[in-house]
């Protein structure tokens, strides 16, 4: 289980990280009852639709990504975070009050202080958590292409939260002439520079470890990341100064996503032990979200169709928020174990004994649900509040499931191995 590269004796406490990943379905319930309570008009300039957007992105997103960062940084980088836990506390406290004061201000349209406030929240969690491990990278001397792809990531991610600020900021003021400019290109950075490739990154060492596939090509590791990067630069550059050549870095974006979600099922296909997992199905569903997400895109380029809701379902929801769930349920199992083990616990329940495998297996359910409701809610507004639902359970499912794993991890924390040794022999 355990791959070649990792320095779990750098590993920052599981309070550092749980707090993040344990909010998620938080969040996912909070943007159904969203769902359920405003009546919403399914456009990106709504500001109840900007509010729900958010609460995915921040709430949900960004929350697992920070939890990821935490933990991956310090086990791959071989690098010390500083004052881990605190550091953590701190972001993540942010984040929440940032988020909901955010979503609260869109939502009730009292937004020029509201904006100020959250902006602030917001600055501190991201100048925390980013800039505190990008700190922490100056010392590695472990420069894998995982560890790089994070390294471009935490950038990426710096960039997308000022100009959320500043969009934040103008939004209070009243708009200016480049704001919709400002909106996509903060947009791109956040899903395809901050997530996208911190996603790509992971890849790299989880697909391989956790599920026995083959590793990924040098060519692959090497330039993939660089070449997307130098896509979003240029597209970001022609955005605003060319805007009718912006399709050259959106080619160069999409045609290196294309590549990873067509080797990500490849690589799954390929496993030396196809045993049934949940999390395989949200990989492949991921792959494939994002591969008709990128299409959908291009055509939205050469055609300008109004395709916005295709391209949140396709690429925030089928790619992004499959890929994170399929991620927690294998990752809070794994550090549950991990800790526990690292205490002299080795009479605990395994990684797969963790988690619930029907409720992940309904929970999967209710996510294709909730992705098809969206589009049926863009066409017939009464299913709004349907789609609301389908997110209710499945964040309440997911909930479920991660608590029985950190339950578990709190059974056996404080305990003495010793004694449970003794307890069985007796």
């Amino acid at each position: 289980m355990i791959g070649s590269g990792l320095s779990l004796d750098q590993a920052p406490p599981f309070e550092a990280t749980g707090r993040f990943f344990l909010s998620v379905p938080v969040f996912i319930i909070m943007a159904g009852l969203v769902l359920i309570l405003k009546d919403l008009d399914l456009v990106r300039t709504d500001p109840s639709v900007i509010s729900l957007i958010h609460l995915f992105t921040l709430g949900v997103f960004t929350m697992v990504m920070f939890g990821a960062i935490f933990q991956m940084l310090p086990v791959l980088a071989g690098v010390n975070i500083p004052k881990a836990l605190l550091v953590a506390r701190l972001s993540h406290l942010h984040l929440v009050l940032g988020t909901l004061l955010f979503s609260y201000g869109f939502l009730s349209e009292v937004t020029p202080l509201i904006a100020i406030v959250s902006s602030i929240f917001l600055f501190i969690s991201f100048m925390l958590a980013l800039g505190t491990a990008l700190y922490a990278l100056k010392n590695t001397q472990k420069f894998s292409s995982t560890v790089k792809a994070i390294s471009v990531a935490i950038v990426s991610g710096l960039i997308t939260s000022f100009l959320g600020i500043w969009l934040l900021q103008d939004y209070a003021n009243e708009y200016s002439e480049v704001h919709s400019v400002i909106m996509a290109i903060h947009m791109v950075w956040g899903i395809f520079g901050f997530a996208g490739i911190l996603i790509i990154g992971v890849a790299f060492k989880i697909i391989p470890m956790f599920y026995v596939a083959p590793g990924f090509k040098k060519f692959c590791k090497r330039w993939v990341v660089p070449l997307i990067l130098l896509g979003i630069i240029l597209w970001t550059l022609l955005s605003l100064f060319l805007p009718s050549l912006d399709w050259i870095g959106l080619f160069i974006i999409a045609t290196f996503f294309f590549a990873f979600s067509v080797t990500v099922i490849k690589k799954l296909n390929q496993r030396r032990r196809p045993i049934s997992d949940v999390t395989v199905w949200y990989w492949r569903l991921a792959g494939a979200n994002l591969f008709i997400g990128m299409l959908v895109w291009l055509v939205n380029e050469f055609i300008v169709l109004n395709l916005d809701v295709y391209l949140g379902v396709f690429i925030g929801g089928g790619f992004i928020l499959s890929i994170l769930t399929g991620m927690l349920y294998k990752i809070v199992p794994f550090l549950v174990w991990f800790h526990l083990n690292a205490k002299g616990h080795f009479e605990i329940p395994t990684m797969r004994e963790m988690i619930n495998a029907r409720i992940a297996k309904a929970q999967f359910s209710f996510h294709i649900l909730s992705l098809i409701l969206v589009i049926e809610a863009s066409y017939s507004p009464y299913m709004i509040q349907f789609t609301g639902m389908a997110f209710i359970i499945s964040g309440i499912l997911m909930m479920i499931n991660l608590l029985k794993a950190v339950k578990i991890y709190y059974q056996y924390k404080d305990l003495d191995p010793m004694d449970i040794f003794e307890t069985k022999e007796s």
